[in-house]
């Protein structure tokens, strides 16, 4: 295969909406040129969808995007389109961000070298399971696999990739797009009582069992009955859909915390309400790198997350925030009353959590090591050295 000077890459997506794996997507569309790589990106799109988020994202910054339909079960036609896609677009390497992506390339039978970056297996139920077996079948045949945490990484080791066509490249974002304005509190949350002076607490995540939501609405019903807290006013804001939000609404009600927790839904504009935050809690169960994490401290959040994942990573002492076991609601309640009582430590840990994040864990530095990940399979250059050591 005769590849020009510049590697023209094609990331492929099945998606609905503009999550963490999406947002890592559009930063390597971004950044991908200034390492001599030109990206694309192919948004696989369900029928009963309409124009999905990720592709209006990745349209606005300028870069070759396409849909192709795509439902459950892939057609004849769709590997033909994919391959077709492939062929008049002259790409030299396929990079796919998740399990359907991952079988749906590995069933077309393309002769390009493939790159994977599994972002997390949620095997939360027989289906998903499954899913991650075939998952870890069809990526046996892909030249590299990028894992975004260590447990991730030993996982898929356990199910036969091999090591040496694997890495770890942690995720990455621009701070940069975090504006320091504040935006209108009314535009934001149109409707709801919120005076002024009130400390909000936020949630941002797909509402799904892994994510931990019911641990967080547990925790500040012991707040509640905190006598230390009585004097605080605070609300916490749920930002996110997804299947779980019929028995968290339920969980609301049984401790009456109506008043309280806010139920946003899905919100375009989530980070314009994490601007506004004053803590965030991220209490999942199961992670691998959370772009909602570094987010929240490139917003000037407090940051409050359960010990999974590589999130020891990025909050690597107290003085960054505070590390709770998972599915432990009183100690996730005690790490926010901390931070609702004391406001110097508060505002101390959202300043070192910026620069953290600035210094750290930046999308170029993550856009680097992709790059040289795509320039090594077609024999460019050396395998990525992981930014595990760096951190």
């Amino acid at each position: 295969m005769v590849v020009g000077p510049r590697p023209r890459v094609l990331h492929v997506r099945s998606s609905s909406a503009l999550l963490g794996a999406e947002q890592v997507v559009l930063e390597l569309l971004k950044n991908s040129p200034e390492f001599g790589v030109e990206a694309s990106l192919l948004v696989l799109r369900d029928p009963n969808d309409a124009q999905t988020e990720l592709y209006r994202a990745a349209k606005s910054l300028g870069v070759p995007v396409s849909e192709l339909e795509c439902g459950a079960t892939p057609s004849r036609s769709v590997l033909k389109e994919l391959r077709k896609a492939c062929v008049s677009n002259s790409i030299d390497v396929i990079h796919c961000h998740g399990y359907k992506e991952d079988i749906l390339v590995w069933l077309a039978g393309l002769k390009l070298p493939k790159v994977a970056t599994n972002h997390l297996w949620k095997r939360t139920n027989l289906k998903l399971w499954i899913y991650s077996l075939l998952d870890a079948l069809s990526l046996r045949s892909f030249q590299h696999v990028i894992a975004v945490s260590r447990q991730i990484q030993s996982d898929m080791s356990k199910l036969g990739i091999p090591s040496s066509r694997m890495s770890m490249i942690l995720n990455g974002i621009d701070v940069d797009a975090f504006s320091a304005t504040e935006p209108d509190r009314k535009l934001l949350f149109p409707g709801a009582e919120i005076e002024k002076g009130t400390c909000l607490i936020a949630s941002l995540s797909s509402l799904t069992p892994e994510k931990g939501i019911d641990v967080l609405i547990n925790a500040i019903g012991i707040i509640r009955e905190m006598p230390e807290i009585g004097e605080f006013a605070f609300k916490v804001l749920v930002i996110g859909e997804g299947p779980e939000r019929q028995r968290l609404e339920a969980l609301i009600q049984d401790l009456d915390l109506q008043e309280t927790v806010l139920m946003l839904g899905h919100r375009s504009d989530a980070r314009d309400l994490l601007k506004m935050v004053d803590i965030f809690v991220l209490p999942s169960r199961n992670e691998g790198l959370p772009i909602s994490l570094l987010e929240a401290m490139a917003s000037n959040c407090g940051v409050i997350a359960t010990d999974v994942g590589e999130i020891k990573s990025v909050i690597t002492g107290p003085e960054l925030g505070e590390v709770v076991p998972a599915d432990n609601a009183e100690m996730v309640a005690r790490a926010v009353a901390g931070f609702l009582v004391n406001s110097e430590r508060l505002k101390s840990c959202q300043e070192r959590g910026l620069e953290r994040v600035k210094n750290k864990f930046s999308a170029r530095e993550m856009a680097r090591q992709y790059c040289e990940i795509y320039k090594e399979v077609l024999g460019h250059g050396k395998t990525v050295e992981s930014q595990q050591s760096t951190v």
